[in-house]
């Protein structure tokens, strides 16, 4: 995680990036708590949105997406532009295969002044290969 000065407005954004485990339930769920719990703790007191994206290993209807979606936005769900590409992002290189679900995120807080305007997972590829075995998720944000 890191707290951020944007440039000429010199307001203060909090991001938070993670890599939840792929082989443990339990460490899964309990990690989406403990994240939340880390969030409230930097930002109690202070008026910053909150940015917080990874690869979390769960697919929308798992416990550790539902427990994060208590208190954070699903950049995908939110964006004001319909969203482009699919919402699977899990390709496992398999480049003629159909993706395997959702399991890359970006969430945002409740935050009054922070808008999602687009939300996009990007499938490109080179001669029929991808550069990784997830899609890439990307969100434009207005603050």
């Amino acid at each position: 995680w890191g707290l951020f000065r944007l440039g000429k407005t010199k307001k203060m954004i909090w991001v938070f990036n993670t890599h939840f485990d792929h082989v443990g339930k339990l460490a899964r769920t309990e990690s989406a708590k403990l994240i939340l719990a880390k969030m409230k703790e930097l930002t109690d007191g202070k008026n910053y949105p909150v940015v917080f994206m990874g690869d979390l290993n769960s697919k929308p209807a798992d416990e550790p997406v539902s427990i994060l979606n208590t208190e954070l936005n699903n950049a995908r769900t939110i964006s004001a532009e319909t969203p482009y590409g699919p919402a699977d992002t899990w390709n496992g290189f398999k480049f003629n295969k159909q993706p395997e679900g959702c399991i890359d995120y970006i969430f945002t807080s409740r935050f009054e002044k922070l808008t999602v305007r687009k939300f996009a997972t990007i499938t490109d590829s080179y001669d029929m290969k991808y550069p990784s075995d997830h899609f890439p998720v990307m969100a434009s944000l207005e603050f």
